[in-house]
């Protein structure tokens, strides 16, 4: 409906329509880009510390020492919450994103193939045809370099040669594996596209400026110098990530389960682990284990033991 208006009622192009409304949606994002983007930076900020723990965490698990694997596992949480650093912040934008882009996707996807007879004759230069994919692959290529570009100066916070190892090559191989489908899409996805990847690397160079960041509240970014050894190669690097994130996912579940189970002990009946009656005053030194050895025959022999002196004093008496 707001492309119809922009398009009908303002009379604009569909390609001008189709940019304008992309704009306007991420004006509306720019608060979560802002929130995302402190926390990015905090988080690259006390990156050094949480290497070394990760880095210690890693070394106990290769030589099988579970101790120390959730001993710094359990050093790493606290610094989390320590420092306020929650990972689910980092994916703010990306995942505010996704639903929006699945949105357009669908959308202009619908309107290419239904047609709307309009979008055949609404883009400009070569690709006029909105409804078809670009006859040379001009604008797919540019949509995907926007997107390279934004990636590498680091448009969530952080440039792509200060991520961690895994994340860093997977935001580098996403704009040339993604060229690989963008070139069969509608021009009209592309248009939007295009205008998104402008706007995202637009905001992060205004994001730059001082004054811009001390208004947003935005920490400066420290960088920090690179250790001097041997990188590990894509595989490696990959994998040493996924099990570090396993096995601190293994270790906050521990924690939950441990929690669980002391909230449930508070509530729930009391375990016998004990072999008297704590209930009971003990006298000073009392042997309770012998107590509860004899104690069944205890009032018997007593009574015996009474009869035995009440004879002895009557022949005493005789």
């Amino acid at each position: 409906m707001a492309l119809e208006s922009l398009h009908v009622d303002l009379g604009m192009p569909w390609w001008g329509a189709i940019g304008l409304a992309t704009v306007i949606v991420r004006l509306m994002m720019l608060p979560i880009a802002v929130i995302s983007r402190r926390h990015i930076i905090k988080m690259n900020n006390h990156m050094p510390e949480l290497a070394r723990l990760q880095e210690r965490m890693s070394e106990c698990r290769l030589r099988g020492d579970l101790v120390g694997t959730a001993r710094y596992g359990s050093e790493l949480m606290e610094y989390y919450q320590k420092h306020d650093i929650k990972l689910f912040r980092n994916m703010m934008m990306p995942m505010a994103q996704l639903p929006v882009f699945l949105s357009w996707f669908t959308g202009l996807r619908g309107m290419a193939h239904l047609p709307v007879e309009s979008l055949a004759t609404g883009g400009l230069l070569w690709f006029k045809d909105l409804t078809v994919p670009d006859p040379i692959f001009l604008l797919p290529v540019v949509t995907m370099a926007t997107l390279s570009i934004t990636v590498e100066v680091g448009a969530d916070g952080v440039a792509a040669n200060q991520q961690k190892h895994m994340m860093k090559w997977g935001m580098r191989l996403m704009p040339v594996l993604g060229l690989l489908f963008v070139c069969n899409f509608p021009t009209a996805l592309c248009c939007y596209w295009f205008t998104s990847n402008t706007f995202s690397l637009v905001q992060v160079l205004i994001f730059k400026i001082p004054a811009v960041r001390q208004f947003l509240k935005i920490p400066e970014m420290v960088i920090h110098p690179q250790p001097k050894k041997k990188k590990p190669g894509f595989s490696q690097g990959f994998k040493d990530s996924w099990e570090s994130n396993k096995i601190v996912k293994q270790i906050e579940d521990r924690q939950r389960a441990d929690a669980l189970r002391f909230k449930e002990a508070g509530k729930g009946p009391i375990q016998k682990t004990y072999t008297y009656d704590p209930t009971k005053l003990q006298k000073p030194g009392e042997d309770y284990t012998y107590n509860k050895r004899v104690g069944q025959g205890h009032a018997f022999n007593q009574s015996k033991i009474d009869n035995i002196v009440e004879g002895i004093k009557m022949k005493a008496k005789s």
